[in-house]
């Protein structure tokens, strides 16, 4: 069974069409999003009016957590944190009644999914673990491999015969290890920061025990264009382009 991997969609939903579109020529039908649905773009009411109505499986954010609890906005950046007060009155009740339900952390599919860091932090970037320290997080879930997302950028974690390594993943397949146990970073469907403006998504197979990352072209002047129109910080819509 294949399952498409999809994260920190930021509100981004020229983006999500068109890797959607993508999951679906490629007749893939089973989906999970690791959270971050809202934050910096201009169209939170679209992605999770489309979230909800494929009914995706879904994990908390921290975005989506912070537009809920606004009184912990002080843990965001200053831009981050004006998107979100901003994304606040686009939203209607019953999207923020349905993020507020997610939970942090899902197993599906024999694999482990959570926003930031196993077993339950959507706050922690799996990036700050050095190569030494990252050994206990993979005694935090049973399941050979455990998808992340959080930080914007593709990236593979390896536990075997208690060593722990780190790689760049970059478009194309990788085959994994029966013996070895896998944290991977997912990267972002709306705003990309691995230097390449296109969307991200994974591919999983599990009968053939590989992941996939999947590039997706999309129309950025669109998003970028409404970022302006919904007076979003400029910023948000010129890290589009740069991919970081």
């Amino acid at each position: 069974m294949k399952t498409a991997i999809i994260s920190d969609i930021h509100a981004n939903y020229q983006a999500l069409k068109e890797v959607l579109l993508d999951i679906d020529r490629a007749g893939i039908t089973d989906i999970v999003c690791l959270g971050d649905l809202v934050g910096y773009g201009p169209q939170p009411q679209e992605v999770v009016d489309t979230i909800m109505d494929r009914n995706i499986p879904t994990v908390m954010g921290n975005h989506d957590w912070g537009l809920l609890n606004q009184d912990k906005l002080g843990w965001f950046n200053p831009v981050a944190k004006q998107s979100i007060l901003r994304t606040d009155g686009m939203l209607s009740k019953e999207a923020k009644s349905w993020l507020d339900q997610l939970p942090t952390h899902i197993i599906h599919n024999s694999c482990y999914f959570v926003h930031g860091t196993p077993p339950d932090s959507f706050l922690k970037y799996i990036i700050e673990y050095y190569e030494k320290n990252l050994a206990p997080i993979f005694n935090e879930f049973r399941e050979a491999v455990s998808f992340v997302g959080h930080t914007h950028l593709l990236g593979l974690y390896t536990l075997r015969k208690e060593q722990v390594k780190t790689q760049l993943l970059i478009e194309g397949k990788k085959m994994l290890h029966t013996d070895t146990k896998y944290i991977v970073n997912s990267g972002s469907v709306g705003q990309p920061r691995d230097g390449n403006k296109n969307a991200k998504y994974l591919v999983y197979d599990e009968e053939e025990h590989s992941i996939e990352v999947k590039y997706v072209e999309y129309d950025i002047d669109i998003t970028a264009k409404l970022i302006k129109e919904q007076n979003f910080p400029q910023l948000n819509a010129s890290r589009l382009y740069m991919g970081y």
